[in-house]
């Protein structure tokens, strides 16, 4: 796959940077590496004051050198040891190849605020901005450590004076520029992190050389299998797979129930072929910690206490605080699904479009609390550029010049007007290619019934669902689609329950939430029904209708539905029983209810 050359590389650096370090005042350290010789050139920058020529320092230096910078600030320009360090806006962990392909961290870790690609898939950084500076560096380590542990992430990852690439720069390694995965406006504070067990040090922090065995002495006292052994013997491991093979090995030696010093005889010997730690200052640091999270399976006495399976008891379960990232509180989670559902001409589209404008400008909407503005993205595969635009220049009619102007930086549109398969290889490229250079993170479909060319049953939605979760996943990106219910018919005139979402009943039970609007024929208004909500008690129906100008909603007061109603009834009355139509507000315009 060929790389995506970033048309403004200083201003991404400098928003990066800014993320890391925001307006915090200290010393930050960058050092580079030369590939040809492994020569290393630390340098510290005073933090903001020198902001231009950290940016000037790495652009220049990225052509031809490895770049690095430490996530953590420090107190004097001198060295990077943790004494040092003055404190830091973020935690972060690094996977070296394993990164989570499915975006699920389970419930004791939030979703990263940033994750970044350091070279081939499965190389990432992710970031967890806090809504505070911490400048407590024995905290910075443990909650690292334990999210690394956690997440079996690499077993550098949790330093404090860790350092990582910054985005734009060259990986000469891979021959790679390091990316943006994706970024939000999340911000955590301790409480966040606070179920995390801290792992216990079941092996030794430090390691006496003298009491190190020989490795061959290790390898004749214990009884090694074929696959074992020729697995030890290799000369060389490829790059990117050196971790995990270290730590591997570490298991291996832990099953043995050998000694931490002879576990390490053996990683020493065989980190020194691989060379994934060799000539770093850190090296038996980060083998014993590699001992130390293999202890934590098979420890050297059978009753330590160690991190088991997770055994709750009711009231612990009760207790446990589990925190979830909503986009809309109540109502729409991060990575989430959501299907918005009606009968033709109630108005999906449009309260679709609007939920995402307010998202992307991060005002209220319908009384729904939305947070810092976010990228989002419409993806109009009912409606062409002509048709689209018309709708969108009746929207723009109400927005102010600084709505217009965060619009044109968060909101997306893809107005195709066909069928964007989720079940064909070709669209999903096309899809995920579009999620990966742009990256929103809320992204609406119109159609739900466009996503495939097979009927919404069972085999097609399947596929099509899957590959919903797969995006929500693996870009951070919330998916909405827009749907319809089933026709009205004998025994069931009101088709409005989450039953009677049309297709598949795997629509619905793959949706984190589902709303459904319905046309109330004695107020005029729509009924806004919560049909599902996953990770939260569905809200109360809501009773709104359209704006005059703007084609968007307000809520529907309660005087305005009780006169809305008595009208009906004298209406009645005086019909002889015919049936009474809503007044048209049109005026004569073209109607624009979708």
């Amino acid at each position: 796959m060929s790389e995506v050359v970033s048309l403004r590389p200083d201003v991404e650096l400098a928003e990066f940077l800014e993320f890391m370090w925001s307006d915090s005042k200290g010393y930050a350290y960058v050092p580079i590496k030369k590939p040809e010789t492994e020569e290393w050139q630390t340098r510290f920058f005073e933090w903001p004051v020198d902001k231009d020529m950290v940016i000037d320092y790495i652009m220049s230096s990225s052509p031809v050198a490895e770049v690095y910078f430490g996530p953590a600030l420090y107190k004097e320009p001198t060295s990077p040891v943790p004494e040092n360090i003055l404190g830091s806006n973020v935690l972060w962990t690094e996977f070296d190849g394993n990164a989570p392909k499915g975006g699920v961290l389970g419930d004791k870790i939030p979703h990263p605020t940033m994750r970044v690609r350091s070279s081939n898939e499965g190389h990432e950084h992710f970031y967890w901005h806090l809504d505070h500076f911490e400048t407590e560096f024995e905290y910075i380590e443990n909650i690292n450590r334990a999210i690394a542990y956690t997440l079996q992430a690499d077993s550098s990852a949790w330093d404090p004076t860790q350092i990582l690439r910054p985005i734009g720069t060259k990986n000469h390694k891979r021959d790679r520029v390091v990316r943006l995965v994706s970024t939000s406006s999340s911000q955590y504070s301790k409480e966040f992190f606070a179920s995390l067990e801290i792992p216990k040090q079941l092996a030794k922090a430090s390691i006496v050389l003298e009491d190190v065995p020989e490795p061959l002495d290790v390898i004749f006292k214990y009884e090694w299998d074929n696959e074992e052994a020729t697995f030890f013997r290799k000369q060389t491991m490829a790059t990117g797979t050196r971790s995990s093979a270290l730590m591997r090995l570490a298991f291996i030696c832990a099953e043995k129930r050998m000694s931490d010093e002879e576990a390490f005889s053996i990683l020493l010997n065989a980190d020194n072929r691989w060379g994934k730690f060799k000539g770093r200052k850190d090296q038996h640091r980060r083998l014993l910690d590699m001992v130390n999270r293999a202890r934590h399976k098979y420890p050297i006495d059978p009753e330590a206490q160690i991190d088991g399976l997770p055994v709750f008891t009711w009231q612990q379960l009760k207790d446990l605080e589990v925190h979830v990232d909503w986009l809309i509180p109540g109502i729409l989670q991060r990575q989430g699904i959501m299907v918005v559902t009606g009968k033709p001409g109630v108005g999906k589209t449009q309260i679709t479009i609007q939920t995402l404008i307010h998202i992307a400008l991060g005002k209220p909407f319908l009384g729904w609390e939305i947070g810092a503005p976010r990228r989002v993205a419409f993806v109009s595969m009912e409606m062409g550029q002509a048709e689209i635009k018309v709708f969108m220049e009746e929207m723009d009619s109400i927005l102010t010049e600084e709505d217009r102007a965060l619009l044109h930086e968060n909101f997306l549109i893809i107005p195709i007007g066909q069928t964007l398969m989720f079940d064909s290889a070709a669209d999903q490229k096309k899809i995920e290619q579009f999620l990966e250079v742009y990256k929103p993170e809320v992204a609406g479909f119109d159609s739900l019934s466009k996503t495939t060319l097979g009927s919404l049953e069972e085999a097609a939605v399947k596929k099509v669902m899957d590959f919903a979760d797969k995006i929500r996943m693996n870009h951070d990106c919330s998916v909405i689609f827009i749907h319809h219910d089933r026709k009205a018919q004998i025994g069931n005139k009101k088709p409005k329950n989450l039953e009677d979402v049309y297709g598949s009943f795997y629509i619905t039970a793959t949706a984190t939430t589902v709303i459904g609007l319905w046309m109330n024929d004695r107020t005029y208004g729509i009924e806004l029904n919560f049909l599902k909500v996953r990770l939260a008690k569905a809200p109360a129906t809501q009773h709104i209708t359209r704006t005059e100008r703007g084609l968007s909603f307000e809520i529907l007061q309660a005087n305005a539905m009780v006169k809305a109603v008595g009208e009906m009834s004298k209406d009645e009355q005086g019909t002889s029983g015919k049936k009474s139509e809503p007044p048209s507000d049109d005026g004569g315009k073209a109607n624009l209810s979708f």
